[in-house]
C-alpha cells in the first residue's frame, strides 16, 4: 500500500482524474446554460427546467459562485451528498439505530438546501427594494446616453447589494464580449426577482430595436408600484399562514408528548423498535421537512 501510494503520488494519476472530472462538470454547466438560454430564446420563459440547471441559478442566485467560484452542481450535490453519508454513518454508530442515522442524513441535505435558498431569499427582498431605485437611475442616464452598456456602468456605483454586483459584472461582460444579449441573460440569471427579469428583457427588446428606454421605464414604474402595493398584503397573509403552521406543529409536539404519557414502555422505545414505528418515524420526518420548506418558501411562489 504504501508503495501503491508513493506511485500515485509520483505520477500524479489521481490528481489528474479530479483535474479531468472537475473539467467535465464545467464543461457541464456551460452546456447547460447554452442550452436554456438557445430554449428560452426560440420557446420563451419555460416554467420547468432542467434540475441541475435549477440549482445552477440557486447557486448564483445565493452569491454562493462568487464567495466559492469552483462551486458547481455537481460539486455542490457530490458535497452533500458525502456529508450526509458521513452523518448516516456517524449516527448509526452513536445510537445503534439505522432510523435516526436516516434522519441525521435527511437532516443534512435539508439544512444544505435551506441555506441556499434562505440566501437567496435574503437577495430577492434586498432586491425588490432596490428595483426602483435601479429604474430611476436608468431613466436619468438614459436621457444622456442610449447605450444601455455605458448607463449600467455609471448606475451601478449607487445601487446596494446584490444589485450593484449583478449589474457590475453585466456592464463588465458587455464590454468585454460585445455581445449586450448574453450580457443581459447572465443579468437576468444572477437576480432571482421575476419583476426585475421583466425589465431586463423589455430593456433588451428596446435595446435590439433602438427604441426609447424611457418608454419602457415609465410602464415599468407603473408596474412596480402595483406590484409593491399589493406584495403588502401578500405579507400579512404569508405571516398568519407561518402562525398557523407552528401552531399546528405545536400541537403535535404536545399530542405526541400526551400519548407518550399514556404509554407504559414509552412511545420513543415503541417506535423505534418496530418496523412499522420506523415507518411512522419516517414519515413524521418527511411531513416535518415539507412543513419548514413551505413556510421557507412562501415569500418566493407566486
Amino acid at each position: 500500500m504504501y508503495f501503491l501510494f508513493l506511485y500515485l503520488g509520483k505520477s500524479r494519476i489521481i490528481n489528474r482524474s479530479f483535474t479531468r472530472a472537475y473539467d467535465r462538470t464545467k464543461e457541464g454547466e456551460k452546456l447547460r446554460s447554452a442550452r436554456e438560454r438557445r430554449k428560452r430564446f426560440v420557446e420563451g420563459n419555460q416554467e420547468k427546467i432542467n434540475f441541475l440547471y435549477r440549482l445552477d441559478l440557486l447557486l448564483l442566485q445565493s452569491n454562493c459562485k462568487r464567495i466559492f467560484p469552483f462551486v458547481n452542481s455537481e460539486i455542490f450535490l457530490i458535497i452533500m451528498l458525502s456529508l450526509s453519508a458521513l452523518g448516516f454513518v456517524i449516527a448509526d454508530i452513536l445510537s445503534q439505530s439505522y432510523i435516526l442515522g436516516i434522519i441525521c442524513s435527511l437532516f443534512i441535505i435539508l439544512l444544505f438546501y435551506l441555506v441556499l435558498y434562505i440566501i437567496s431569499g435574503i437577495h430577492y427582498k434586498r432586491t425588490e427594494n432596490e428595483i426602483l431605485t435601479f429604474i430611476n437611475l436608468l431613466e436619468n442616464y438614459s436621457k444622456t446616453s442610449d447605450d444601455l452598456i455605458s448607463i449600467f456602468g455609471r448606475l451601478f456605483y449607487y445601487l446596494e447589494e446584490p444589485l450593484k454586483s449583478a449589474v457590475e459584472d453585466c456592464y463588465i461582460e458587455g464590454r468585454s464580449t460585445g455581445d449586450l444579449s448574453f450580457a443581459l441573460s447572465n443579468l437576468s440569471n444572477r437576480i432571482e426577482h421575476q419583476k426585475f427579469k421583466e425589465v431586463i428583457r423589455n430593456l433588451e427588446i428596446c435595446a435590439r430595436h433602438e427604441a426609447n428606454y424611457g418608454e419602457i421605464v415609465n410602464d415599468s414604474r407603473g408596474l412596480l408600484r402595483d406590484f409593491i402595493a399589493s406584495q403588502k398584503e401578500r405579507k400579512a397573509i404569508i405571516q398568519n399562514g407561518r402562525i398557523e403552521i407552528l401552531i399546528i406543529m405545536a400541537c403535535s409536539i404536545i399530542m405526541v408528548g400526551m400519548l407518550n404519557g399514556f404509554m407504559e414502555r414509552g412511545l420513543w422505545q415503541v417506535l423505534l423498535q418496530t418496523l412499522l414505528g420506523n415507518f411512522i418515524i419516517l414519515y413524521c420526518v418527511a411531513v416535518l421537512c415539507a412543513c419548514v420548506i413551505t413556510m421557507v418558501k412562501f415569500d418566493k411562489n407566486r
